[in-house]
């Protein structure tokens, strides 16, 4: 088996019925076998037939085969829609809906032309099964995709407003561009999880500080300490400060 770049021509004759598209039904647009045979060299082996043969050889991995630049080109050249893969869930797009937001992960890699250029933003690919695949939870992408198709990026309710923080970040889209229904819930939650993580911190630290040796004593030493300066901590605590003031 070899890879070699194959020598297409989409010039005038590509709205032609001569076109390599017209001539395999397909309107315009190959589909991965069709691919397959024009861009890869390979011959038959143990009797299969060159479909099936294909058919499990090109579904593997990139990690197996790297596409040159120009097969790279090519791919996008002759599909419009794009099979975005998130953590196993597929979504299907126009190449064109994700130029909307040329700055963002998506929109960068539209204009990917190389092997590398690719897997900076993605962690898998294959361009003959026109799919990139992202090793994220997927929770959130229905909404960022949206926000492609529609301009309305809105939060996602049942997720952790952290981690949808962390997917607008991955995915190169600004908090700003939140809806302005969901502009204050989602910094008013966000305050609330960061003041949490404050005095979860804070707590930590004052554990950390007071260290009242070890022996016999040093429960005891705690539970004064505790009596003395921390008047929330038990019941006692609460009774020695009506106590004293």
């Amino acid at each position: 088996m070899s890879f070699f770049v194959p020598n297409l021509n989409f010039g005038s004759d590509s709205h032609s019925g001569n076109s390599p598209a017209s001539q395999n039904g397909l309107n315009g647009s190959y589909s991965s076998k069709n691919l397959s045979h024009t861009m890869f060299n390979t011959e038959n082996k143990d009797n299969d037939t060159t479909d099936g043969y294909l058919d499990r050889k090109w579904s593997q991995s990139v990690d197996h085969i790297i596409p040159e630049a120009y097969a790279i080109v090519q791919s996008r050249t002759v599909n419009r829609r794009v099979v975005i893969n998130v953590g196993g869930t597929r979504h299907e797009v126009l190449w064109r809906t994700l130029e909307r937001l040329p700055r963002t992960r998506l929109g960068r890699l539209r204009d990917c032309c190389t092997h590398d250029q690719i897997m900076e933003l993605c962690d898998d690919y294959s361009i003959l099964d026109n799919e990139y695949f992202f090793d994220r939870h997927p929770r959130s992408f229905s909404s960022i995709l949206n926000f492609y198709r529609t301009g309305k990026l809105h939060l996602v309710e049942e997720m952790c407003v952290l981690s949808f923080s962390d997917d607008l970040e991955f995915w190169g889209i600004d908090e700003n561009f939140l809806e302005d229904c969901c502009q204050h819930k989602y910094h008013q939650r966000k305050e609330h999880v960061y003041e949490e993580m404050r005095k979860e911190a804070e707590s930590l630290r004052e554990r950390e500080e007071e260290d009242f040796g070890v022996g016999v004593c040093a429960k005891y030493r705690k539970r004064t300490w505790d009596l003395l300066e921390k008047p929330t901590s038990s019941k006692a605590a609460r009774v020695s400060t009506i106590s004293i003031s």
